[in-house]
């Protein structure tokens, strides 16, 4: 499993590959998830988790430390692509109202093109890429 983080100004793509969010897979992700925030200032944190399985309910905490960060900073902690599983978490215990929640390929690449657009007006793209095995 590896992560990256991509920065738009302050907004940061996150992203893990092949993790489940169960046991030390938490333990991972949250110690990736507060290493790509301590490297920029952060205020909208978008989460993708095309790859990301989850076991159960405890993972969800994963996603409660985002939203707790990017609400604290004033702003907003979007999910991309959550696999069923996750999204059926979210709805038993009752957090799936707070996330912004992108299912839309169409819709995620327009996210991606104005963070782009506004990013390349200010300043350049930083992206790190933190590899765990």
């Amino acid at each position: 499993m590896y992560f990256t983080s991509k920065y738009f100004n302050d907004t940061m793509l996150f992203e893990a590959k092949d993790i489940v969010l169960s046991n030390l897979g938490i333990v991972q992700y949250k110690r990736g998830l507060a290493t790509a925030l301590s490297k920029q200032n952060v205020k909208n944190i978008i989460l993708d988790f095309k790859r990301v399985k989850i076991n159960n309910s405890e993972g969800l905490g994963t996603l409660l430390l985002a939203k707790r960060y990017s609400q604290g900073k004033g702003g907003e902690c979007t999910l991309v692509f959550p696999q069923p599983k996750v999204i059926s978490c979210m709805k038993k215990a009752g957090i799936y109202k707070l996330f912004k929640i992108i299912n839309n390929e169409n819709e995620y690449q327009m996210v991606l093109k104005k963070l782009k657009k506004v990013n390349k007006e200010e300043k350049p793209l930083n992206d790190n890429t933190l590899n765990t095995k």
